[in-house]
């Protein structure tokens, strides 16, 4: 009974900044902190109808996302040093939702979704002395791991009238045992307004 099937590709790009500005016998110096880096994040999500009634459907998805973040490169002058980092990740969330219809304004939904690393990659690369040919040294180090993450369960219900809505919804992350019911950990509430065109 379900046929619908929806996708949507996309990316996004991110620049975080991580500086010091400090002032030396008047002239000032800018040093690059830790944290300063640059994320470009490609995205692909897909879904499907799986089950469908007159007022009623579960849909099965999953959203990837592919983020590859570049730290700055981190250059000590004083002691000589360089540090290269990066980071190439591929994260994909299966999910599930069902959705039941109560007449022609209200709906209620309730789903869960899967947070999973499939593959991480880090690699550093360290350059001590760089400006002396002959006590320079590198290091390179590569991180290779796959993680699985928490499993997130919700529930709520949407108001909808013409072109405005009106949702209210509950969700709790597990990150071991997702039968152990709401413990109020990792809680969260959400209520959001929609004007639709």
């Amino acid at each position: 009974s379900g046929k619908t099937t929806f996708w949507a590709l996309g990316a996004s790009v991110n620049r975080y900044t991580d500086y010091t500005m400090r002032k030396v016998d008047g002239s000032k110096t800018k040093t690059t902190g830790n944290n300063a880096r640059l994320i470009i994040q490609p995205e692909f999500n897909i879904g499907t109808t799986i089950l469908s009634a007159a007022n009623a459907r579960v849909l099965l998805g999953a959203n990837t996302r592919v983020p590859l973040t570049f730290y700055d490169e981190i250059d000590d002058k004083n002691a000589e040093n360089k540090d290269n980092y990066h980071i190439f990740s591929v994260i994909t969330e299966p999910n599930i939702l069902a959705e039941l219809a109560l007449g022609n304004c209200w709906t209620v939904f309730g789903g869960a979704s899967y947070n999973w690393d499939v593959f991480s990659m880090a690699q550093d690369e360290y350059t001590a002395n760089y400006k002396d040919n002959e006590l320079k040294t590198k290091q390179e180090i590569t991180r290779i791991n796959m993680t699985t993450n928490t499993t997130t369960v919700n529930a709520g219900a949407r108001f909808q009238y013409s072109n405005f809505a009106l949702e209210a919804s509950i969700s709790n992350s597990f990150y071991n045992n997702p039968l152990e019911g709401f413990n109020g950990n990792n809680f969260l509430a959400n209520l959001g307004g929609f004007i639709n065109f």
